[in-house]
């Protein structure tokens, strides 16, 4: 079994018609117009369950570029949160890098990502398995 690194970007967003629809094609000509080879795809969309009238959404960015969260968001004009470590998995006798960066529109509330409705993002890396 060997892995295959790839970013997710969790949203959250006040629900509108089509906002993960929406929100995945401004992110795949994003992604697009930086890393060709790389796609973004809707993985989850569903009522956020802390507060009514907003959406948790879910997409994986398929990295076949190497791309890291870093990367990504140094190009995106938002303030992040961004922190980096080496993850080991033992099992399967791997290591890693492991980013997270969040953005929250109430740490600064002229700041956009992308829509006007998102008013919080979780970009991290993942590991999809391979058999």
């Amino acid at each position: 079994m060997n892995c295959e690194p790839y970013i997710i970007i969790h949203c959250i967003a006040w629900f509108e018609e089509s906002v993960e629809d929406r929100l995945l094609t401004i992110l795949n000509v994003f992604v697009k117009n930086n890393w060709p080879a790389a796609c973004v795809l809707l993985k989850s969309s569903k009522p956020y369950w802390k507060i009514e009238g907003k959406q948790t959404i879910i997409y994986g960015l398929y990295n076949f570029e190497m791309i890291t969260v870093n990367d990504f968001i140094k190009k995106i004009d938002v303030l992040w949160h961004y922190t980096e470590s080496i993850s080991y998995s033992v099992p399967y006798n791997y290591s890693y890098q492991d980013e997270s960066a969040i953005w929250d529109k109430e740490d600064e509330s002229k700041e956009i990502f992308f829509l006007p409705s998102v008013s919080w993002a979780h970009v991290y890396t993942a590991q999809r398995k391979h058999k």
